[in-house]
């Protein structure tokens, strides 16, 4: 009989410590989400932004949601700490280079830095507008970090995670850009993004993530 206790104790104990591993890694996520929302509360100077500042092909700033971009990040975090392409003797993966592809102003450029919490090497943004790189500049002390280019010839070659957000409004467009990326994007290399329109059905590209638009180049 007090060996049946025993069992029924050990077992006990045991979900019980599941249960408080499972607590602290919820706890951890929600710091790490507190962290980067509070190194976000700049985007409110940003919200008086004019569709004057961009192109006519493009989209007016549009605020992401910061939530579902923390969310699509911490998920591609895991995907790459599970890809051997990214594997590192030390690290959780290899520093990853990022690239935000019509950044606006580099709002979140400015917040992965500001975090430090992404084990990216280099951050980088840029956008066709002047003026959305010149504000943003002015504003969070970018510097290089972001910079004028066009979405449809820059070169996404030397990136490891390329991010964007709804960049053209244009539909032909906007197809044009993402078959730019898949065609530049070195083969390991991951597309994050929210609104993408033909990424799904690119043959080169392994979709990684149901929820968010993760797709790893073959």
């Amino acid at each position: 009989m007090q060996r049946t206790e025993d069992y029924k104790f050990d077992d006990g104990l045991d979900e019980a410590l599941g249960e408080l591993d499972r607590a602290r890694g919820r706890l951890g996520h929600l710091r790490d989400r507190l962290f980067m929302l509070q190194a976000a509360y700049d985007e409110i100077a940003l919200r008086g932004t004019q569709k004057e500042l961009v192109s006519p092909e493009a989209h007016a700033y549009i605020p992401i949601d910061l939530n579902e971009f923390f969310e699509g990040l911490f998920e591609l975090e895991r995907i790459l700490a599970a890809d051997p392409d990214f594997d590192h003797p030390e690290l959780a993966h290899r520093p990853a280079r990022f690239v935000d592809a019509g950044c606006g102003t580099g709002r979140l450029v400015h917040l992965l830095h500001a975090t430090d919490r992404m084990n990216f090497l280099d951050i980088h943004g840029f956008d066709l507008s002047e003026k959305m790189i010149s504000l943003g500049r002015e504003r969070f002390g970018l510097g290089e970090k972001i910079f004028v280019a066009d979405c449809l010839d820059f070169d996404y070659s030397g990136y490891d995670v390329i991010f964007f957000y709804r960049p053209l409004e244009d539909e032909a467009l906007e197809h044009q850009f993402e078959n730019r990326i898949v065609e530049q994007m070195r083969k390991g290399a991951y597309v994050f993004c929210f609104g993408a329109r033909g990424l799904y059905d690119d043959r080169r590209l392994q979709w990684r993530d149901s929820r968010f638009g993760i797709f790893k180049r073959l």
